[in-house]
């Protein structure tokens, strides 16, 4: 999502649960790491035994804002 601490485009790898239960375009708060496998391209990666929460559009722009003014 745009505002993020990283690039809307940049691609995730978590548990099949995040893709396989969920439509595209649906939003997760996660506790994400960036990585770069043996030099590839970076991506995130999402540990599958961490907690994923499904967020509206609504908690998603608010998490958003509170997160650009500092309060997390």
């Amino acid at each position: 999502m745009v505002g993020q601490a990283y690039h809307p485009w940049l691609k995730v790898q978590g548990p099949r649960a995040m893709t396989a239960d969920h439509p595209v375009g649906t939003r997760f708060l996660v506790h994400a790491k960036l990585t770069d496998r043996l030099g590839g391209e970076p991506y995130l990666y999402v540990y599958h035994g961490d907690p994923i929460v499904v967020l509206s559009d609504a908690q998603a722009r608010k998490f958003l804002a509170e997160f650009r003014r500092g309060r997390i």
